[in-house]
């Protein structure tokens, strides 16, 4: 998972629902013209069963593999889960720098699928 730009990931392991590993991919910069795809992985929040994975297990590669839980997002700095995988969505909470925006009251956003 590679690209020029934005390269953090926010990472979520579940106490309660463990074998689940879910991440969000970031965009490439401000204006990511790959968003708009589904299929390139850009500003994805995917999940990833890690339940059975040993040592000789291949990579997962994140554009190809994994459930998609929703795409579009441009940098979710926090996730969390308010009910089991099989369930519901995601919740994730966005930080912006936009002076219209006040920085103290940015409430969770639902994740669409």
């Amino acid at each position: 998972m590679n690209n020029a730009g934005h390269s953090t990931r926010t990472i979520l392991l579940s106490k309660k629902e463990s074998g689940w590993l879910i991440i969000s991919r970031r965009s490439a910069g401000n204006i990511d013209p790959l968003a708009e795809d589904k299929s390139s992985g850009h500003s994805h929040l995917k999940a990833f069963n890690i339940a059975n994975l040993t040592a000789s297990s291949p990579p997962y590669d994140f554009t190809a593999d994994g459930r998609l839980l929703g795409w579009g997002m441009r940098n979710a700095v926090g996730v969390g889960r308010n009910q089991p995988l099989e369930a519901s969505s995601p919740w994730r909470t966005l930080r912006t720098m936009s002076p219209e925006v006040e920085q103290t009251s940015t409430p969770p956003t639902r994740v669409r699928r």
